[in-house]
């Protein structure tokens, strides 16, 4: 019983792992997005055309990009105080015996830090393919059917610094 207690433990802490990675990289490329943006956050955005070869974006309410990166925060916080505990209950007492209140809490906790995550994540999806749909139907109407996304990062906007846009929110919804 003690060494698939043990194996759990350790699968769990893979886990865990996991999440702080991508928590990680959620909460960095998001400011990184923020800040090309003057602080805006570009997650469902109004576009306009600007002339004949610009556009311009609106960004709306800032919270959604402080949502994902404080639910990401606090996942990786969870994630990482977790994995510590986890691992110390591993290295120092690999005899322990069950206990399911802790277990319990365990349990919830990391099903909160889930849940975090993927919430965020819903909200990086959602507001990219906004973002791009948006970007898309600025374009003229013979290209709207061969433009993608990734091809307005090379382009100008106006107001803001697009040349990242696309890498940075892939990222972050990965």
């Amino acid at each position: 019983m003690g060494a698939m207690r043990n194996i759990c433990i350790v699968l769990e802490i893979i886990v865990l792992l996991g999440i702080v990675g991508t928590s990680l990289t959620s909460v960095i490329t998001i400011a990184l997005l923020k800040s090309d943006f003057s602080g805006y956050c570009p997650l469902y955005p109004t576009v306009t055309k600007q002339g004949s070869d610009g556009f311009r974006i609106t960004p709306h309410d800032v919270s959604n990009c402080n949502y994902v990166i404080g639910f990401n925060a606090v996942a990786l916080l969870l994630a990482i105080l977790i994995g510590i505990g986890r691992a110390v209950e591993v290295i120092k007492q690999p005899g322990l015996s069950d206990n399911s209140l802790l277990s319990l809490i365990i349990g919830i906790l990391c099903g909160v830090t889930t849940l975090l995550a993927l919430t965020s994540a819903c909200i990086v999806t959602v507001g990219f393919k906004s973002l791009c749909n948006q970007l898309v139907s600025v374009s003229p109407e013979e290209f709207k059917s061969l433009v993608k996304c990734v091809h307005f990062q090379k382009t100008q906007g106006i107001g803001y610094d697009i040349s990242h846009f696309h890498d940075y929110l892939s990222d972050a919804q990965v």
